[in-house]
């Protein structure tokens, strides 16, 4: 079965949220988000940030598993540790230094909310899984933008930004 496609009214309703949001994560938060949404995309999940028994979670904590491996930490054993990590505010420093982080688990969850209303035919993994997909695709497109504005040169992102004109 083909990924849902998400309707434009929750992409209009979350993409500016969504987008901030990026913007305020470092690359390589990004590259992480990523790395982990296509790994584990059809173990994602909203509410929490790790599933219970899979290496899936929500878009934050997909990210954060690949940024910090268990390295060596069986499942029972991590699932122990974390499973009263309900959100990023479970990592009070982590929240302080990223606030962002909580606005991506905003809109993630929102987003299949929003989803799940608008397709009631989904099931929560389908949705889940279409709202990782959109996600990673913005979280590329955020770090090609990067990349392309520090391309512009020293001139920055006016600069970059009058060169479209």
């Amino acid at each position: 079965m083909p990924d849902p496609v998400i309707p434009d009214e929750v992409i209009c309703d979350r993409a500016p949220v969504l987008s901030r949001a990026l913007q305020g994560l470092p690359d390589e938060m990004l590259a992480a988000m990523v790395a982990g949404i296509e790994a584990h995309a059809d173990e994602l999940i909203r509410g929490r940030l790790y599933g219970e028994n899979t290496d899936g979670g929500c878009a934050v904590g997909v990210m954060l598993r690949e940024l910090h491996p268990r390295r060596g930490l069986g499942r029972l054993r991590f699932w122990l540790r974390e499973r009263n990590a309900w959100g990023i505010g479970a990592y009070p420093n982590l929240a302080l230094r990223y606030p962002r982080l909580r606005h991506v688990e905003l809109a993630f969850d929102t987003t299949i909310e929003q989803l799940l209303e608008a397709s009631p035919e989904l099931s929560e993994r389908e949705a889940a899984r279409a709202a990782g997909i959109w996600f990673s695709a913005e979280a590329q497109a955020e770090l090609a933008r990067r990349r392309w504005t520090m391309s512009a040169g020293n001139h920055g992102t006016a600069a970059a930004v009058a060169a479209l004109r």
